[in-house]
């Protein structure tokens, strides 16, 4: 369904055995994901892993996130390119999961150009969508939290992983 999609950012966060259901194969999956990137311009931005960016295909930009990444998660801090971002723990978003989510969408903001002042306070800011780690009531010590939009295994896991005292699941 991507035949003429040209994306002026693009992000790849992993490649999982997911969707298979839809697309039959992980190489298809991955064939699909990756047509986000085919046909971007040099002008477009391409977000991705550091060990993941030479998969990507098109002639955008390159910006990497991880360890040794344009933007990357060490001492506690968030650096780009070198220069203290942002706290970790100023991210409100719960999990190493969503903390990645977050890195991947400064790390488009700051290569579009967005100062970093914005993107920290973007970061700080951030509270998270409905139904992902949501929280949606605190009752008696009991903090009780949405994650309906955890669709497959690795999504739960990587929720409940979240919560470094365990949880009680409801499904």
């Amino acid at each position: 369904d991507t035949e003429a999609l040209a994306p002026d950012a693009a992000v790849l966060l992993n490649l999982a055995e997911d969707h298979l259901d839809r697309h039959g194969t992980f190489d298809a999956y991955r064939a699909a994901k990756l047509q986000a990137f085919a046909r971007q311009p040099p002008e477009a931005v391409a977000v991705a892993p550091v060990d993941l960016v030479d998969l990507l295909g098109g002639a955008a930009r390159r910006v990497t996130i991880g360890p040794g990444g344009d933007l990357e998660h060490r001492d506690g801090r968030l650096w780009w390119r070198g220069d203290p971002l942002a706290a970790a723990d100023e991210i409100r978003l719960r999990g190493a999961h969503n903390r990645e989510n977050a890195m991947a969408a400064a790390a488009v903001c700051l290569a579009r150009g967005v100062p970093a002042a914005a993107v920290r306070a973007a970061l700080a800011s951030f509270g998270g969508v409905p139904h992902r780690l949501e929280e949606v009531a605190d009752s008696g010590g009991v903090l009780y939290v949405n994650d309906s939009k955890a669709t497959n295994v690795a999504s739960a896991v990587v929720g409940i992983e979240s919560f470094p005292g365990g949880v009680h699941a409801i499904l």
